[in-house]
């Protein structure tokens, strides 16, 4: 990963395009029908399903390097796939869109609490009840 490169425009344009084409296709969401009757059991297949196309088309681990498994790219191409990835279903917990994730809002996994970004200095800002 390279923390200081930058995307022209155009490689920004034609990442941006390759996330959506693949979203597109892929993220449609979690049906009742896939959850079956154990519904954490069809979610979960779904989610590694979808993890496994993620990984085919090149777009799991955007940041992780190639020997770990991850695509190699820079956090230029993260930013984009979260932007892009927030305006559709998450494929991996749930089918409500997860427009926050772009905005830079954490949400701990399981939990009703939201952890806003660094500020500049650094420092997390306090965990907040999301109501």
């Amino acid at each position: 990963m390279t923390d200081t490169a930058t995307l022209s425009a155009a490689d920004e344009a034609e990442f941006r395009e390759r996330c959506r084409a693949f979203l597109k296709e892929h993220a449609v969401g979690i049906s009742r029908e896939s959850r079956g009757e154990d519904r954490g059991a069809g979610m979960m297949a779904t989610a590694k399903d979808f993890q496994g196309k993620l990984a085919a088309a090149g777009l799991a681990g955007v940041v992780y390097d190639k020997a770990y498994g991850g695509a190699g790219l820079t956090r230029a191409h993260e930013r984009i796939w979260r932007e892009e990835y927030a305006n559709f279903p998450d494929m991996t917990s749930s089918s409500r869109p997860r427009a926050h994730l772009a905005r830079g809002v954490r949400q701990l996994p399981g939990h009703d609490v939201l952890l806003a970004p660094t500020s500049a200095s650094g420092a997390r800002s306090t965990p907040t009840s999301r109501t």
